[in-house]
């Protein structure tokens, strides 16, 4: 089925940060500490006249005859929205000697999802304040390779329910994610390797179809337990190839509502194996040019929490150029890509994927 969503937008980010940094020695330990405070701030305004449909049936294989006969409308009065986020933080690394690192940190934030829904009789706002820790431990038997484990909380923002759902405008909560993580980084002479296993654990946003209206509930949470490896060498001065591998088994856990159906299923989007190959190259002959590209596979994925549906396999290529030089004294850098060169034909989670298409930029530092 093909949906047409007639909409408009306006996204405004602002985001500002203050550090001090600096080292202190107690006993044999040395410590390098990182303080301090940020605040960030996303607004966004959704059109005034939202709308979202199945227009059509095809598939990608096929132009699709359709018209849009609905009236155009970009002004944005519908679903006003805003985030505000405070936080302070504090760091330490301390030197265990020459092969043993700890870090301890901790993070307060303070989330706010405003209230504009224009309504004085209801607070359709979220407010909450949340102390996020981290604790690593490095231990470095040689100058080159390190062995870590590490755990980390971080707080994820609340949202609004969008206008596709039954409980548009509803607020969901900000939550606390969790990650665990033991891995290996090596990066000696030409070759360089990081393997990590671990596990992320995150709140769930649920789809739960009433009838036939379709729901957006937050229950129970997706677990990814997983496996990542990467490497690189240089097979000469000017050549490095790579690869690298993700490996996960994704879980939807905990759940409440349809515990029977959902429990165990892959969540919506999520796909089990990706592989990744890349190529960097140094063109000898012309200064400053240097030549990249990437071929990376993705494995199947489903569409929805119930697992009715899984998007099919892809792989992608992408190419490109990067050249720096100089223009009256001042330094430039232009980046070229091609994106999907073979045109694959396939679907994302939430639309048709891109067709070969290309970006061209360039970078002026001052």
């Amino acid at each position: 089925q093909g949906h047409v969503y007639n909409f408009a937008e306006t996204d405004e980010n602002n985001f500002v940060q203050l550090m001090v940094n600096g080292e202190l020695t107690t006993g044999a330990v040395r410590h390098q500490v990182v303080a301090g405070a940020s605040y960030q701030n996303s607004a966004a305004d959704f059109g005034a006249n939202n709308y979202w449909g199945d227009d059509f049936t095809g598939n990608i294989y096929r132009p699709q005859p359709f018209r849009v006969t609905r009236p155009i409308d970009f002004s944005t009065d519908g679903f006003p929205s805003e985030e505000r986020q405070t936080a302070v933080f504090l760091s330490d690394t301390l030197y265990l000697g020459a092969k043993w690192q700890a870090i301890l940190g901790v993070r307060q934030t303070r989330y706010v999802l405003a209230d504009l829904d224009g309504d004085p009789t209801t607070d359709s706002g979220y407010k909450t304040t949340a102390t996020t820790p981290t604790v690593a431990v490095i231990y470095k038997p040689a100058e080159y390779a390190s062995l870590y484990g590490s755990y980390a909380e971080s707080l994820e923002g609340g949202s609004r329910v969008g206008g596709r759902y039954a409980n548009a405008g509803e607020v969901f909560g900000a939550t606390v994610s969790k990650q665990y993580e033991l891995g290996v980084k090596y990066e000696h002479e030409k070759l360089s390797l990081t393997a990590a296993a671990f596990r992320i654990e995150r709140a769930a946003n649920i789809e739960q179809q009433v009838g036939e209206q379709l729901y957006l509930r937050q229950d129970g949470l997706t677990r990814y337990d997983g496996f990542e490896f990467s490497g690189a060498y240089w097979l000469t001065t000017d050549l490095r190839v790579g690869m690298g591998a993700l490996l996960l088994d994704p879980q939807i856990k905990d759940v409440s509502i349809g515990e029977e159906i959902l429990e165990g299923n892959v969540p919506s989007g999520a796909t089990r194996r990706q592989f990744l190959v890349n190529a960097d190259y140094a063109v000898p002959a012309v200064e400053g040019l240097s030549l990249h590209g990437t071929v990376r596979y993705y494995g199947a994925a489903p569409i929805d929490d119930l697992n009715r549906l899984f998007l099919e396999d892809r792989t992608l290529v992408n190419v490109g150029f990067q050249y720096d030089t100089q223009i009256s004294g001042q330094r430039v850098t232009f980046t070229g890509n091609i994106n999907n060169l073979l045109n694959e034909k396939y679907w994302d989670i939430t639309n048709v994927g891109e067709g070969v298409n290309g970006a061209l930029s360039v970078k002026v530092p001052w």
